[in-house]
């Protein structure tokens, strides 16, 4: 069932088999629908929400849709089979947590509308799905620990601004990350790994990715044996250095970056391809995690934390990897 560009629907006692309902539209306005939980998407209700705040969804969900909503929560849902699984629609600083979201013939979580900020992606499972996770137009969004597995696409930023993806595991999509117009995007210590075509495509915009497992010692395709990248209308990619071995998903690091490390960084030309970063001059470092000095975290006197979280990655020569 598709509403497009269309409004103050309303749908009642729908029943949905192996598909699902898709909204879309060009302002809020164009979201405002009664849809209620008699509409189903295999025997489990759609919960199709407006203008709501610190609402958590129930776990019976098949279908979740928030549209001009806040600081809501849809955790530990199991959506399998659908259209799409979650839906936002110019809605922000909403938790998405810990749900396994499957064979879902368009999107698993569906964040183009547009306006869908400060939004926190943590801990889903995200698998075989015609496509991931889709952010458009959108800025501040964490996603974080998750596992974005054999889908057609598995993690897409369309014309965002600050998208941090940290500690995924993006392996076995056709295509792990495509970045198209989304500046300021910091992809670190991921593991993206064994997709098909590129781990790692970027249009037109300027992206950081590094301290990220490429799945092999030797780096990304660029330089050694990992996935590959594409680049398309003069995008550039920081990915240098990389790690040596997979990223870990509990415990708590402590990394100090030796004084080799923190040279200026400047354009580096690949052979017959597009512009890439590494630090300068290369004859004076190694890619890969030899620079980094691994110390166990101590607390500060007063029971505080010392050093800062890792969205200061960039900037500073330390750094947490928080459990």
């Amino acid at each position: 069932m598709y509403l497009l560009f269309s409004c103050l629907n309303v749908l009642d006692s729908n029943t949905m088999m192996n598909c699902g309902l898709m909204v879309y539209g060009n302002d809020v306005k164009e979201y405002r629908n009664d849809v209620d939980t008699t509409n189903t998407v295999n025997g489990k209700p759609v919960y199709y929400l407006s203008s709501q705040q610190h609402v958590t969804i129930p776990s019976d969900a098949g279908e979740v849709i928030l549209v001009d909503s806040e600081n809501c929560t849809i955790k530990d849902l199991q959506l399998n089979r659908g259209t799409i699984g979650v839906l936002l629609a110019y809605s922000s600083h909403n938790i998405i947590q810990g749900n396994l979201i499957r064979n879902q013939s368009i999107c698993a979580l569906d964040l183009s509308s547009g306006y869908n900020d400060d939004n926190i992606i943590l801990g889903n499972i995200v698998q075989e799905n015609a496509n991931g996770m889709v952010f458009f137009s959108s800025k501040g969004n964490i996603i974080r620990k998750n596992k974005v597995l054999s889908n057609g696409e598995g993690i897409i930023l369309g014309n965002t601004l600050t998208t941090f993806i940290s500690r995924n595991t993006i392996s076995r999509n056709n295509y792990g990350i495509v970045v198209s117009h989304a500046n300021e995007s910091r992809i670190f210590f991921n593991n993206i790994y064994q997709n098909y075509a590129y781990g790692l495509i970027v249009e037109a915009s300027a992206v950081n990715a590094r301290w990220n497992w490429w799945g092999a010692v030797s780096g990304p395709g660029t330089d050694g044996n990992g996935d590959c990248f594409q680049i398309v209308e003069k995008g550039q990619i920081l990915y240098a250095p990389w790690l040596w071995f997979p990223v870990l998903f509990t415990g708590n690091l402590r990394f100090w970056l030796l004084p080799e490390l923190k040279n200026p960084m400047v354009p580096g030309e690949i052979a017959g391809g597009p512009t890439f970063m590494k630090s300068a001059p290369a004859n004076q470092y190694r890619p890969d995690v030899s620079g980094l000095r691994i110390i166990p975290e101590e607390p500060h006197h007063h029971g505080q934390k010392t050093i800062r979280t890792p969205d200061v990655i960039p900037d500073f020569p330390f750094f947490l990897l928080r459990k």
